[in-house]
């Protein structure tokens, strides 16, 4: 259980590190 919740833990940040440089490159246009 320990393991998935470990890779949910990086997909979440992934996601979310995703989403913020999209944002950045939105906002340099």
């Amino acid at each position: 259980m320990a393991h998935l919740m470990t890779v949910q833990l990086l997909l979440l940040v992934m996601w979310m590190a995703e989403c913020a440089q999209s944002r950045a490159t939105r906002a340099r246009t």
